[in-house]
């Protein structure tokens, strides 16, 4: 299948960044931790982690804390 969609006329594989380009960038990911409290205020810590956002979107969830990447995402063990 691979190859019957490169022989495709007209058709440009674009390379990474391109890729990101048009995506928005969409190949970051990242993971905060946050406190929430109940009504009797106990503590709860959460760990959030997510993969595939935009690299404004992993900067903005991390602003409070927390680890982003996008090109090293592959070798973050983390993620």
């Amino acid at each position: 299948m691979l190859e019957n969609i490169l022989n495709l006329e007209g058709l440009t594989v674009l390379e990474k960044k391109q890729q990101e380009s048009v995506n928005g960038g969409g190949t970051c990911g990242y993971t905060t931790t946050f406190i929430t409290y109940d009504y009797d205020g106990n503590a709860y810590e959460t760990t959030v982690t997510d993969y595939g956002v935009s690299k404004a979107d992993a900067k903005k969830a991390v602003s409070a804390g927390g680890r982003w990447c996008c090109e090293s995402c592959g070798s973050a063990s983390w993620l």
